[in-house]
């Protein structure tokens, strides 16, 4: 990432988001960085499998480390929920820079101990790092497409790369959509905030249940895969 050119704004939620090549491309919604992925990661995905389950115990993968924000949100349900244990594995290509990630004020806008939040931008990458007693972290630096999940072994897979109509990336394909779906246990989920229609066909075409469901602020829907 050190050749791209990349700039920090405040989103309509008052969260910062990362404009890169100009500001071709945002890592999440200008209408909301923090209510784009409560809306669609945290609600959506990780509170409608706990409603399906009585397990006390969620794997959640992530395709998309980006700027931690999805991350945060979890550490932020985690925090909430002492009941529950929390184990997340997330895979990024091009790790942004931590002094970056530690300029962002999702602590601020979520009123979390700051330090807390930059355990998450600090682990280290390809180790396990005990974030809370109930919420371990394995952020891995790696390519999704060379990356192997243990076969059904995530309860909940949070899909953020970059949109398909700002990157070509066979990580939108049918052949990936069918690696994400080996990856999760049964009745697991797949949420993400592109509803394309190639997309919500293409993990149709992979064998996932998929609901197209309203989206947050500046999105009319975002989709919800489940592996039945």
């Amino acid at each position: 990432m050190e050749e791209k050119k990349i700039a920090l704004i405040e989103t309509s939620d008052g969260s910062h988001t990362i404009l890169i090549d100009g500001g071709n491309e945002s890592y999440h919604s200008t209408n909301g960085a923090i209510t784009e992925s409560k809306h669609v990661y945290i609600r959506a995905g990780l509170e409608h499998f706990l409603e399906q389950t009585s397990s006390r115990e969620v794997r959640i993968g992530e395709i998309g480390f980006g700027m931690g924000l999805n991350a945060v949100c979890v550490l932020e349900y985690a925090l909430a929920h002492p009941e529950l244990s929390f184990e997340m594995r997330s895979i990024e290509y091009e790790p942004l820079p931590t002094d970056v990630l530690l300029s962002l004020n999702y602590a601020e806008r979520l009123g979390m101990e700051k330090e807390h939040v930059e355990q998450i931008f600090r682990a280290e990458w390809n180790a396990r790092t005990g974030i809370l007693s109930n919420l371990t972290l394995i952020k891995e630096h790696a390519d999704a497409l060379d990356f192997n999940f243990e076969n059904e072994s995530i309860d909940v897979l949070f899909f953020d790369p970059f949109a398909p109509d700002k990157v070509e990336s066979p990580l939108w394909s049918v052949p990936f959509f069918k690696k994400m779906r080996a990856c999760l246990r049964k009745n697991g989920i797949l949420t993400t905030y592109c509803a394309k229609g190639i997309v919500r066909r293409g993990l149709q075409e992979a064998g996932f249940n998929v609901e197209r469901l309203p989206g947050p602020p500046g999105k009319r829907e975002i989709l919800r895969a489940t592996k039945l």
